[in-house]
């Protein structure tokens, strides 16, 4: 059963400012969140895990370690130098096009924080490519698992081949999100 982009969006934002504010992460059903809840999910700096924890380590493909932090849904920083993850892409926040592409890159850049911070084992593969503006590519695994697996799976991400990005805001509003896969739209439209 296909959900519907718009209600899965409602429910994640608010089911992410919720479980945060009991200390856990991911979507799910609850009340919508207030303008103050999503700025505190931006509020963690440079340097500082979801709950503003001391900085964490790396493994790098070399098997130095080395420290990292998150830029946002899709890109974290690997001793000081920007990568972008391989493989998906996550709304923006600075450059967003719309408000809700805003509010949604702010819970991807968030979730993506909690996972960092609860891992165990964090490490980076690749790095011997590059994008279109020289950041290294590469996989980030925590505990194994490549979070590109994880966010696309709860909806924080879509996959992204490094070809021509699609929009997040609508055409008609630009303050919408563009609905997700809708295969029961396409039918309709058929018959």
């Amino acid at each position: 059963m296909t959900r519907n982009w718009h209600t899965a969006l409602s429910g994640m934002v608010a089911g992410l400012v919720l479980a945060a504010s009991h200390g856990a992460a991911g979507p799910a059903r609850a009340q919508a969140p207030a303008q103050s809840d999503l700025m505190a999910a931006s509020a963690t700096g440079p340097g500082m895990g979801a709950a503003g924890s001391a900085q964490r380590m790396v493994t790098m493909p070399d098997g130095t370690t080395a420290p990292i932090a998150v830029v946002d849904g899709d890109s974290v920083t690997v001793d000081g130098r920007e990568w972008r993850l391989r493989g998906f892409d996550t709304p923006e926040i600075e450059r967003a096009s719309c408000e809700g592409e805003r509010r949604v890159g702010l819970l991807a850049k968030r979730r993506l924080e909690a996972m960092l911070a609860a891992a165990r084992e964090i490490r980076v593969q690749g790095g011997t490519e590059r994008d279109r503006w020289r950041r290294p590519l590469g996989d980030l695994l925590l505990d194994g698992v490549n979070v590109r697996e994880v966010l696309i799976a709860e909806e924080y991400a879509r996959p992204y081949n490094g070809s021509r990005k699609k929009g997040w805001c609508s055409r008609d509003s630009r303050d919408d999100l563009v609905p997700g896969p809708l295969p029961a739209r396409e039918q309709r439209k058929g018959t």
